[in-house]
């Protein structure tokens, strides 16, 4: 009999991957160049303003068309 503890899926051994190096290590934010930072602050400024300009627009849409 299972008891909720039990996972659902079998564990399955499965093989490492050979493309990963043990050595890899994480880049911080001060590490990127100051233009790298600027840019990704930008698109991520550019996207939440267009979802939010989508967000406003679709709803005014459908109100007038509705």
């Amino acid at each position: 009999m299972s008891s909720e503890r039990d996972p659902l899926i079998p564990r399955t051994t499965s093989p490492e991957p050979l493309d990963v190096k043990p050595d890899t290590r994480r880049v911080g934010p001060m590490e990127i160049s100051r233009t790298t930072r600027y840019g990704i602050l930008a698109a991520i400024w550019v996207g939440t303003f267009l979802s939010s300009l989508n967000t406003t627009l679709v709803a005014t849409c459908e109100a007038l068309s509705g």
